[in-house]
This record gives structure tokens, sequence and C-alpha cells, in this order.
């Protein structure tokens, strides 16, 4: 039986970043044996919209269709349904945070788990930008895999 958790992943607008990591997050925590059940919003509130179109690209490079995403506001209802709510930068925990201080314990800053501060926003860069994004991503999703597998055992 594989440990199975509720993952949320933020970002700013939920067309970049947190697309990207919504992608990739149950194909990783497959590979460290977990189960995760991912959804994604934007701490802005936009609802709607398309991933942005190199978001979708860089996605598509390693076989991943996100282009079905929409974009989401983030609800209380979706914080009590998170186990963990992974975010991408400092500011969007403290937004998250000061809007649900009972979950303050499950907001966590995605880039620590990979040594970094951030996930920097791709948003109007060229490609390469969106590569590295999704390369952070992942190098951050495999470190927090690695210590929810450290934790359960």
């Amino acid at each position: 039986m594989h440990p199975s958790y509720n993952i949320f992943i933020a970002c700013t607008a939920n067309i970049c970043r947190s697309p990207i990591g919504e992608g990739l997050a149950a194909q990783i925590a497959a590979t460290h044996n977990l189960i995760f059940h991912v959804r994604s919003g934007g701490t802005m509130g936009l609802i709607g919209k398309s991933p942005a179109p190199n978001s979708i690209k860089t996605m598509k490079k390693i076989g991943i269709d996100i282009s079905s995403q929409r974009s989401n506001a983030i609800t209380e209802h979706d914080i009590n349904w998170s186990d963990y709510i992974l975010v991408m930068s400092p500011k969007h925990a403290k937004i998250l945070r000061a809007r649900y201080p009972f979950a303050e314990d499950k907001i966590l800053i995605l880039a620590n788990f990979g040594g970094m501060v951030q996930i920097e926003d791709p948003i109007g860069k060229w490609i390469f930008a969106f590569h590295a994004c999704r390369k952070n991503i992942s190098k951050c999703l495999h470190g927090f895999c690695k210590q929810l597998v450290t934790r359960s055992s």
C-alpha cells in the first residue's frame, strides 16, 4: 500500500508554475512509491485561463499534456482538502498564511526542498526560462517526496 496525499500547488496566476507542478507531481510521486492527488490554484484569483503557451510547450517536450488545465482561485475548500500546500515563493506562503492562519503548518515553500528560496516566475520570458522552471519544480518535487518517504518510514 502506497501512502496517498492530497497536494495543492500554488503560484500567482495559476498559468505558468503551478500548472507545470500539477502536471509533474503525480508522476514524480509514483517514482517514490507515493500517490498524489493534485490540484492547483493562484493567489491572484484568476479563473478559467489556459496555461501559458510556453508552459504547455515545456511539458509537451517531456510527454505531459497540461493544455486542458484551467486557472483557479485558491479557496478555503482547497485548503481544507489539502494535506500539503506547496507554494512557489515566500510571498505566496505569506499571502496564504494570512488568509488561512489555521493552515500555517500545511503551507510549504516548494523551492526549499531543492535548496532554493523560490521558483522564479517565467511569465513573459523565452521558452528556456520555462524549461529551467520545469527542471527546478521537478527537482524540488523529488526533494519533497524524499522528505515524505523519510517521515513515513
